[in-house]
């Protein structure tokens, strides 16, 4: 949901049947309480059992949308935050480094390929010059941009 925008919407499938759901920003806010800019701090709140990690112990939706819509957000240091905030929410101190871990992880980092970038991953080099040369340049892409270990956790079987 974080990605959506007033021109990025999201189709989405009801759970247990087959009918669509067509989700823009103000379905993220009725859906979550929360903008879409701000799902990757609600997840860091409340966890996101999909990416396995659990967030802060007893913040559910209701509090992490409460606590974001009054400014305490994982993007600070709990100490960062107005005296008045870190009164009101003193119980989830000791777990708000863990809540900043689980921001990084919510977080997605959208990269832009350059043309020469996309070419040497292209669905057209795969067959031109086989999977295994498609996903090392991924891999040498993956590398050049900091992301070297997303390569070696999901492509060690190409080798």
């Amino acid at each position: 949901f974080q990605l959506v925008s007033p021109k990025v919407w999201i189709i989405n499938r009801r759970k247990g049947k087959s009918a669509l759901d067509v989700v823009g920003v103000e379905g993220v806010r009725a859906k979550l309480g929360v903008s879409p800019s701000q799902v990757p701090e609600y997840k860091a709140l409340v966890g996101d059992s999909s990416d396995n990690y659990k967030g802060i112990p007893k913040v559910g939706p209701v509090k992490a949308a409460e606590m974001l819509a009054c400014g305490m957000s994982p993007t600070l240091p709990f100490d960062a935050h107005p005296r008045a905030l870190q009164r009101k929410y003193a119980m989830y101190r000791e777990d708000w480094p863990k809540a900043q871990m689980c921001l990084e992880l919510a977080t997605m980092r959208v990269y832009q390929l350059a043309p020469s970038e996309w070419a040497a991953i292209s669905a057209k080099r795969c067959f031109m010059t086989g999977i295994e040369a498609a996903v090392q340049a991924f891999g040498s892409w993956l590398s050049a941009h900091g992301m070297a270990f997303l390569y070696e956790r999901r492509f060690q079987f190409f080798r």
